[in-house]
């Protein structure tokens, strides 16, 4: 602020003239000393800022990327998941919600803290896991999937309906393909911090257009409480993590990977089962990885087809402790509806009890339960790298069974799935 001339200070007894400075008033001097140190602190810290912004636009216009595929999640553990946040939640939430304190999966149930209230959930897992019968009680919950005109429609291989946003589903593809990936082809490659960058800085383009309506529906308050389905969201979560007002709970699913390999094989894809087994892979190492900071429930398809009362109801007390306010648990003629093991393509035995046997023996024990398969009756391995495959697929099975491959540190196999 510039400074007021000292002949025009009025001196005592009220004359106007040149005198000396000394004569200003202590309190005026003071109040002008006062405005200079705030001018110039106000100078230093706006200096501070445009260096932290500065910095901060030169990591992104570099395309920082993780130094390996899959990308890990961009908040290392012990730090806070509000920290994704790139807007204040609703009015409505701001004085209950609290920091979250993530840290990786202990091997129960849920992970990550609940001390914050969450406006979504996202449900993960791998391309014919059971994703769309959970979808579809979660909606039976009361948790908002949407209009139905803007879901994909049921069909002949799922007649149930899928519970997926067109838009976010079209996006997700148009995310991967700009980097050679497709749902099924080099998921492994897939590089979310170079899409969060394409999708923030080509938001005036074509480019993020399915995304801009799927983000208007999700930040939306009159949405929540919310549930986003879509099998590539375990590719690609941690792009749309920061798009998000606030970060949703995580509910995952899995299932056993041969009946996943015998599903795809028959359907119209009539994908091999190598390279299915290696896509069950990347898909559940994904999603674990990606929400291994979240507040995260986990299921499987066996555990909701054999007991799916009691199961439904630990999700959504699970859900509920994680901070999402699903309304209700769904009713039982709703279970009754949805929960149709005839319409599973490749069932496995819902008794299934080789995993005590597959840690007893090693790859020939592979072989043998996979023999003993339904699922696999079209399919033998042909050689030493296939029986390998079998192998360390089923072990991680059992270890997403018993909790294991959901702990911190756990080291999942690598197979590139091109």
């Amino acid at each position: 602020p510039a400074m007021l001339p000292v002949h025009n200070v009025p001196r005592k007894g009220g004359r106007r003239d040149g005198g000396d400075a000394r004569s200003v008033p202590v309190i005026q001097l003071c109040i002008v000393f006062l405005l200079l140190v705030y001018a110039a602190v106000l100078h230093v810290s706006l200096g501070v800022v445009s260096t932290a912004c500065g910095d901060a636009a030169a990591r992104a216009s570099n395309g920082d990327a993780p130094s390996a595929a899959p990308a890990l999640p961009s908040v290392p553990p012990g730090r806070d998941e509000d920290k994704l946040q790139r807007s204040p939640p609703p009015p409505q939430q701001q004085q209950q919600q609290q920091p979250v304190a993530p840290h990786a999966a202990s091997g129960t149930s849920v992970s990550g803290s609940a001390s914050t209230v969450r406006t979504g959930v996202v449900v993960l897992g791998m391309h014919r896991s059971g994703t769309s019968i959970v979808g579809g009680l979660m909606s039976k919950m009361g948790l908002n999937v949407g209009p139905n005109h803007l879901l994909i429609q049921p069909n002949f291989d799922n007649k149930k309906g899928f519970f997926e946003r067109v838009d976010v589903v079209l996006q997700n593809d148009q995310l991967m393909g700009e980097q050679g990936v497709s749902y099924s082809l080099n998921t492994h490659r897939y590089d979310y911090q170079r899409a969060i960058k394409q999708a923030l800085t080509r938001s005036g383009e074509k480019f993020f257009k399915e995304g801009t309506k799927a983000l208007a529906f999700l930040n939306n308050p009159s949405s929540m409480p919310w549930m986003l389905k879509d099998p590539r969201l375990c590719i690609t979560l941690r792009t749309w993590l920061p798009l998000l007002s606030s970060v949703p709970a995580v509910l995952f699913t899995y299932r056993h990977p041969l009946d996943v390999a015998r599903s795809l094989h028959v359907r119209y894809e009539r994908f091999q089962f190598p390279r299915s087994l290696k896509l069950w892979l990347s898909y559940n190492r994904s999603a674990v990885r990606g929400s291994k900071d979240l507040c995260r429930v986990v299921t499987s398809n066996s555990r909701v087809l054999s007991s799916p009362r009691g199961e439904l109801d630990r999700i959504y007390d699970e859900l509920r402790g994680c901070g999402l306010d699903v309304p209700h648990k769904v009713a039982q003629s709703d279970i009754d509806e949805f929960i149709d093991p005839s319409l599973q393509h490749g069932k496995m035995s819902l008794t299934d009890n080789s995993c005590g046997e597959l840690r007893r023996g090693g790859v020939d024990t592979a072989v043998a339960i996979a023999a003993r398969h339904k699922s696999t009756q079209q399919w033998t391995p042909s050689d030493d790298t296939q029986r390998k495959l079998l192998y360390d697929v089923l072990r991680v099975y059992c270890d997403l069974e018993d909790g294991t491959a959901l702990r911190a540190g756990y080291e999942w196999p690598e197979y590139p799935d091109h």
